[in-house]
């Protein structure tokens, strides 16, 4: 093996042993030793299936010993909340104020089992259909550096929950991930959401906090213009569409108006209000017409300006489908199996160790593309997104060097978070 080939791999090992121990603050060592053996298991199978995990350590005692053991490890019941506080202090605090964090609720579907603990009826994503399984709470960052024409992705959090065990709802969840992630970030970078989350509590949070937020609307509420409440509809009418904004090749028609919002679900009289922005866009010339509500809380910004950052934000948003679908594909993210509810998640939270140790590595993958070639591209069409391409070769690669390079001892290695967005990730 050449000196290049060996330091790369050292490198990503080096990272791997950094990021285990910045996530095991507040655990024992026995706990300690738990999450690195199942992280490294993860990225040496690329499965959540804990047999090929095991499989994937080559340890010289039995398989079924192996499984035993990491088994009795997922049974732990305060793993998940400590892994799950602790990724989400460390990503978020890398934020920019060019960063988005894109929230999604996601599902993991089990139409086939029946003693799962905690199966509950979920939406499937895909089909629409109500189906058994488990809801995801999950939030991504993705952060963009103009100069560089670069992004870059991070897992921020993902819970894994069932409305028949859970005392707190999904809203409480998201509120309390909010709060946390102001503080960890220092109040930067902007929260993206579909319009499943236009609620009046979720917009009263974030203009209590002052948080930058891009919100697609139901088109639900009425708004309040000079003191008065007008139905949604006729305050669209109203604005008037004279900037034209173009997104991935999109042609867009877009306006934006200041408007207020009662806290009050019903109208009182001497409601308390709050204001926002409502930034009404069309697909070329009518041709369907959607809704933002946003606030960057920056009043130096124009009318364009806060149309442009609405747009491009939300466009942003779909991204993390792109980091959905490489999770499910090459980690068998819908495939995951243990009859405990309490297993079920604090896999999921190593999981999204795992993958934070795969999407970090991204600032080695100059050199780890030239000493794996073997792992480059294979498809004949050359227009599929450079960030899909990344990360699927990436994922190998990382799979390749866990599975087939034994571990040795710590190095340490430098990371330059302060210009980790050297990515070759070009925005298209």
């Amino acid at each position: 093996m050449s000196y290049y080939k060996n330091n790369s791999v050292g490198n990503v090992q080096a990272l791997f042993s950094k990021r285990i121990d910045t996530y095991s603050k507040g655990l024992t060592k026995p706990e300690s030793k738990a999450l690195k053996d199942i992280t490294k298991g993860i990225l040496g199978s690329g499965s959540t299936i804990v047999r090929r995990i095991s499989q994937s350590l080559h340890e010289k005692i039995s398989l079924d010993k192996v499984c035993e053991r990491l088994y009795r490890n997922l049974k732990n019941e305060r793993l998940s909340k400590i892994l799950k506080d602790n990724l989400l202090a460390h990503n978020s605090s890398k934020a920019t104020d060019e960063t988005f964090f894109l929230v999604d609720g996601s599902d993991i579907i089990k139409p086939l089992s029946n003693k799962i603990e905690g199966l509950a009826t979920v939406r499937d994503g895909d089909t629409g259909d109500l189906e058994k399984g488990f809801n995801l709470l999950n939030i991504t960052s993705l952060t963009y550096n103009f100069e560089l024409n670069t992004y870059s992705i991070l897992p921020i959090s993902s819970q894994l929950y069932s409305d028949d065990i859970e005392i707190d709802t999904s809203s409480n969840m998201l509120f309390d991930n909010i709060i946390d992630m102001t503080l960890y970030s220092n109040n930067k970078g902007t929260y993206v959401f579909d319009r499943g989350y236009d609620s009046r509590l979720l917009l009263m949070l974030l203009e209590e906090n002052e948080n930058n937020y891009i919100i697609r609307s139901n088109a639900s509420k009425n708004l309040i213009i000079d003191g008065e409440e007008h139905k949604f509809k006729e305050v669209v009418k109203g604005i008037e569409r004279k900037y034209d904004i173009i997104s991935n090749g999109q042609l867009f028609k877009c306006g934006v108006k200041k408007v207020e919002i009662r806290e009050n679900q019903y109208p009182v009289k001497n409601p308390t209000k709050f204001e926002t922005y409502l930034v009404v866009a069309s697909y070329g010339y009518n041709k369907g017409y959607f809704y933002f509500f946003c606030n960057f809380h920056d009043d130096n910004l124009s009318d364009l300006e806060i149309i442009t950052k609405a747009i491009r934000g939300y466009t942003f948003r779909w991204k993390i489908e792109e980091f959905h679908r490489e999770i499910k594909q090459d980690f068998d993210w819908e495939k995951i199996q243990l009859m405990s509810y309490t297993g079920l998640k604090n896999l999921n939270s190593i999981l999204m160790i795992a993958i934070d140790i795969v999407y970090s590595s991204i600032v080695y993958y100059d050199e780890l593309a030239v000493n794996f070639p073997e792992f480059g591209k294979k498809e004949k069409k050359k227009k599929l997104q450079k960030m899909k391409f990344i990360y699927y070769h990436l994922s190998n690669i990382i799979k390749h060097i866990f599975y087939s390079y034994k571990f040795k001892k710590k190095r340490v290695v430098k990371e330059n978070y302060g210009n980790q967005l050297q990515l070759l990730i070009q925005f298209e």
